[in-house]
This record gives structure tokens, sequence and C-alpha cells, in this order.
């Protein structure tokens, strides 16, 4: 196996941690009244529009985030939870079913580590065959690290700003939305602004109404795939740590020394 191949499923394995692309979840619940002078303060004479615009925008400038999603389509479910930054550095885990796998960006590097499960799913989706399975025995349980040229592959999945450009992929989803009864997310303020489409899809994005305008929760309803993502810890620091030296393999150099050569 070469180390090209390598590179290339771990980046792919980043890529699916991602907030996008997850499926059906049920969302938390939400509880407790809205501050009523707080939320005047922070909205008086915005459209649900401008709201979530405002939403969008503070979010953006946030130094750090915490990103959790859940979901479940097709029978099965998945889980992910990371914390990012706008440096690059970011630690989380992703589950899928049985699958498992743990990454850490610090700066310009990445290490993840997978259990066999996981590293067998994601290459049996590239059609690796014999590559793959031997792939998922050699790197199971271990930490694999993306050499920093390669990294860069990995952004939309832990890079915090990647992330959030997510939401501005289409500026149209977040136009011609309603507001809904205010609430509280996690015991914050929060006005609720509502979309749906044609499909009869419900986007609903619950927004900071003190402080701050930030996004505190999106849900996705009613269609084939939908997702619950919450967004919290803002501007806490990022604690990335890059794994013990003799816990790390390093595909290139396993390529080199013939360990890793197919």
């Amino acid at each position: 196996m070469k180390a090209k191949f390598v590179v290339s499923a771990v980046a792919c394995a980043a890529l699916a941690m991602g907030v996008s692309g997850c499926g059906e979840a049920d969302a938390p619940g939400s509880s407790g009244s809205p501050d009523k002078k707080a939320e005047k303060k922070t909205f008086d004479g915005k459209s649900p529009d401008q709201i979530a615009d405002a939403s969008v925008a503070a979010t953006k400038k946030a130094p750090s985030v915490r990103i959790k999603t859940e979901a479940a389509a097709n029978g099965q479910s998945a889980t992910s939870d990371y914390v990012v930054d706008t440096q690059g550095n970011c630690a989380g885990t992703n589950t899928q079913q049985d699958a498992k796998a743990e990454m850490r960006r610090v700066g310009s590097v990445t290490y993840l580590k997978a259990n066999q499960q996981y590293w067998e799913a994601l290459l049996k989706q590239q059609g690796s065959g014999a590559k793959g399975e031997k792939a998922a025995a050699t790197f199971k349980d271990k930490w694999v690290k993306l050499p920093p040229a390669d990294a860069k592959a990995t952004q939309a999945g832990c890079d915090k700003d990647a992330v959030i450009a997510l939401f501005d992929r289409d500026k149209s989803e977040r136009k011609g939305m309603t507001r809904a009864k205010d609430t509280q997310v996690d015991g914050k303020n929060s006005a609720v602004l509502q979309k749906k489409t044609a499909q009869g899809e419900t986007t609903t994005m619950y927004v900071a109404a003190e402080g701050e305008p930030y996004i505190l929760k999106v849900e996705q309803k009613g269609g084939k795939a939908p997702i619950t993502t919450t967004f919290s810890d803002y501007g806490k620091p990022v604690d990335a740590k890059a794994p013990p030296a003799g816990e790390v393999v390093d595909p290139q150099k396993q390529q080199k020394g013939g360990a890793a050569a197919s």
C-alpha cells in the first residue's frame, strides 16, 4: 500500500466527521421562558431574515465553538462532537453505529485514531478492496498522522471557518424565515426562526437573544435526512494536543521503510 492511499483515507475520514451529511435525529428539548427584556434589546426592529443573517455573521466571528451533531438515517445512528477554532485547531469524536473515531488537529497537522469498523466502513466506500482490509487492520486503534501538505483536505470537518461557511453556501436558505415563539436553549434566551420548504422540510434556527447573536441550535426535520446540530462553549480555548510520538503512525515513513508497502 502506498502512503498516498493512506493519506487520502485519513483525509476522507476527517471530512466524514463534519457537521454536514448526517442523518435523522430527534432534537434535544428546549425549556423555560425567554427574558423579553433581553430579547427586545438584541432583536428590536429586526426581521427574521435579518436575525438569521446576524447570527451567521456573529458565529463566523467567534474565535472558537463546540459543535455537536446527533443523527440517524436508514436505521443507523451517528454522532459527532468537536471543539474547533479559527486557528485550525480541533478535537473531537465521531461515532457511526459500531464505528468510532477520534480526531485532533493541532495547527496544520491532523491526527486520527479509529477502530477497525470505522476504517472498514470508510475504505469500503472508497472501493479499496484488499488494500482497504489491510489498511483497516494496520491502522486500527492507532493515531495516524496526516502530513501538513495534505492537512488542507480536512478543513471541511475540522476547521471552524469552513464549518460555519456551510451556512453560507446558499444564502437563499435563510430567506423568507418566520419567527416562532421564543424559548430557551440550555438556559439561554433564544429567538426561534423557521422556514418550511415545498417538500415538507422545516429548518429551525435558535439564535441567542443575549449578548452576541450566536447560533445555538439548528434543526432540519421532515425530510429523508433530518439533523440536529448544537453550538456551545463559544470563545473557550481548544485543548488540542498532539498524541505522544510513540503512539503515532506516519504513513509516509512506513512507506519508506516498506512496512506499509503493497
